[in-house]
């Protein structure tokens, strides 16, 4: 049954509902991730621009070196957490253009059954930002078993 379900979903990939939902998913994650890296490129590289004035080393090498460790350490802590969280962002990203999927599904495959209610934009953003947050959870709750991944890899 999930087999034929996902061979049915892969065979309407083509169906412009399903290619708008993706494109427009795919788009917001690339802004979120456009938006999140510059971000904390500069704000690290700032964070350590001042200690490197607070602490008077003044123009220099180590003052290039901090900016460079703070550009790394930007991205770092901004990067880790998209990584982390992708699959329950782009869950959330995806979830206000699911009912022109579902109608397309139900079109091509299931003409004969009614057509679900549209919920709406407000309540598939309010949807959205619960599959968010329980995913977030989710992640939290299982981040240990990520750490474990990382020092023995493959389990």
């Amino acid at each position: 049954m999930i087999i034929r379900s996902f061979l049915l979903a892969a065979g309407q990939l083509r169906d412009p509902a399903f290619r708008r939902a993706l494109l427009l998913s795919m788009g917001i994650m690339a802004l979120i991730l456009g938006v999140l890296v510059p971000v904390g490129v500069l704000g690290g590289a700032a964070l350590m621009e001042s200690a490197a004035l607070y602490f008077g080393t003044g123009d220099g090498w180590i003052t290039s070196l901090l900016l460079g460790l703070g550009a790394l350490l930007g991205v770092l802590l901004v990067g880790a957490p998209y990584v982390l969280f992708f699959v329950a962002l782009s869950t959330a990203a995806i979830g206000p253009f699911l009912d022109d999927v579902v109608d397309a599904v139900y079109a091509r495959h299931y003409p004969d059954r009614p057509s679900g209610e549209s919920l709406g934009w407000f309540r598939a953003i309010v949807i959205g930002v619960e599959i968010l947050l329980m995913g977030l959870v989710v992640q939290l709750f299982t981040f240990p078993l990520h750490l474990f991944n990382f020092v023995i890899p493959g389990v």
